[in-house]
């Protein structure tokens, strides 16, 4: 992930080593925040990763394991869980204390006991780490047995059950557990308590937390959301030829079709998802048939009616908000954002890959060897673009609508790499294709895509070299297969 806030150590300012520890019965959506958590503290450059005692326990013992293994009256079944849990701290906090890692997640349900809390606090202060828990509470039935349904069925503790079985015997485990919960409520620790975590009714408590590093964790939890959604990327459309980046030239004439093929399209792919019985397009929606009826209306409005809404956001630059233009208004709401905006190319501006080679050499060669921090003259690096870009993260995260980005293939890499977790010397190598819808939508544990090729049927076959972006050399488009997210592309494509 980027690294926002490295120091030579990689750790961040001030911040120390931190223990985040989980609480919360199962099915309140512990593993759930961990991940997200995490995800968010990587992208902002802190070493952070997850130790899940559950998944170490089925390295250990397999799957299939029935309820009773978690019931506190099986003393046996106990110690090894206690064990084992006992194993996962220990790897956790050499992590920390060796110089791996700055943040540990301890993902435990032994959390829940009061005397075990006790422990862990004594374990960490000696080894000189900030313990912080982060309680999750959550007393509706009704969400319970929908997150048992929509998540712990699909553990491999269950692969084969009969699904109202798998509930039933999850529901069994979790009232083995119940009988041991004690809730925070010792105002000499630090401690995040959230109720009904990510629903529009959530509420967050804490108690002595401060600094930097802590308070960014309380706020990122304020904006945490569950409510399905999918959130779009699509590529500038395609400027006039030999245009320059601080020209801000409008769309040519392809590119304006794109933009009514793209509104039309996404349209009825927005209809599809919602589950509508009249979208229903003359072929696979992915495999670039044209859908004739819509994609020839010259008034986006009288596309269709109006549906669930849409966010839509885009760079200030001109040819973003024009590829924008044709979406119905009567459905969806258009953000221009300065966040948004291009890297910046600097001495680059015009320069294919060959003539950065010959007129700058040296320049060149230190790209080659570092292109997510390296800086040309008068630019900016992808680490000063993921710097900008942090805010933005933050509105995405916390919009509960359907989302559509519409800007420069080099902020979509960095978002890109934000939401599959991606390591940061990949994000000059993620292929964002011209005339591609991408989908993404957000899983429990992490996220999926699919990518749809835009026709255009005014058009025929797409310009082999159509680009939204007036740089060739840091920000251009390279044709790839929209099946593949990741190419071997050259450093500077």
């Amino acid at each position: 992930m980027p690294q926002l806030y490295k120091t030579k150590n990689g750790l961040m300012f001030h911040a120390g080593l931190i223990a985040l520890v989980p609480v919360g019965l199962p099915a309140r959506g512990k593993t759930f925040m961990s991940q997200k958590l995490a995800r968010y503290l990587r992208w902002m450059g802190v070493r952070t990763e997850v130790f899940n005692v559950g998944a170490h326990r089925r390295a250990k013992m397999g799957a299939n394991i029935p309820h009773e293994f978690f019931d506190r009256k099986n003393k046996e079944a106990f110690e090894k869980r206690l064990g084992m849990a006992e194993e996962i701290l220990d790897t956790m906090i050499k992590y920390l204390t060796e110089g791996f890692g700055q943040v540990g997640i301890y993902d435990s349900t032994l959390t829940i006991m009061g005397s075990r809390r006790e422990y862990l606090v004594e374990r960490f202060s000696a080894a000189g780490i900030e313990t912080i828990f982060i309680e999750s509470i959550v007393n509706d039935p009704s969400i319970i047995e929908a997150n048992v349904r929509a998540v712990k069925l699909r553990m491999p503790d269950y692969v084969g059950w009969d699904p109202d079985k798998a509930v039933a015997d999850f529901m069994r485990r979790i009232e083995h557990y119940t009988e041991d919960y004690d809730e925070l409520n010792d105002p000499d620790q630090a401690y995040i308590r959230i109720f009904n975590l990510g629903l529009a009714d959530a509420k967050i408590f804490s108690n002595k937390i401060k600094g930097f590093l802590p308070t960014r964790i309380v706020y990122y939890l304020m904006n945490l959301h569950i409510r399905p959604r999918n959130i779009y990327f699509v590529k500038n459309a395609e400027v006039e030829p030999d245009s320059k980046l601080k020209d801000d030239p409008p769309l040519s004439t392809y590119g304006t079709a794109f933009a009514r093929s793209l509104a039309a399209y996404l349209h009825n792919l927005r209809r599809i998802n919602a589950g509508s019985s009249d979208a229903t397009p003359s072929g696979s929606i992915s495999d670039g048939n044209d859908f004739k009826a819509a994609l020839i209306q010259h008034d986006a409005r009288a596309i269709g009616a109006p549906m669930k809404y849409l966010k839509v956001y885009c760079s200030t630059r001109k040819r973003s908000i024009d590829t924008s233009q044709f979406l119905d208004r009567r459905s969806c709401h258009i953000v221009p954002s300065r966040e948004l905006t291009e890297l910046k190319p600097g001495i680059t501006e015009g320069l294919t890959k060959e003539q950065l080679k010959k007129q700058m050499p040296e320049d060149y060669e230190r790209y080659e060897k570092d292109p997510y921090h390296y800086r040309f003259q008068r630019a900016e690096s992808y680490h000063d673009l993921a710097l900008r870009l942090e805010p933005f993260i933050m509105d995405i995260e916390r919009e509960r609508s359907d989302v559509l980005i519409v800007t420069h293939e080099s902020v979509l890499r960095c978002l890109y790499v934000y939401y599959f977790n991606l390591e940061e010397d990949e994000i000059p190598r993620v292929a964002i294709p011209d005339h591609t819808l991408i989908q993404i939508t957000p899983q429990p544990y992490g996220a999926k895509e699919q990518r749809y090729k835009i026709p255009v049927p005014m058009f025929g076959t797409p310009p082999a070299s159509s680009s939204s972006s007036a740089s060739v050399s840091l920000t251009s488009s390279v044709s790839q297969s929209p099946a593949k997210a990741i190419e071997a592309l050259p450093k500077l494509g």
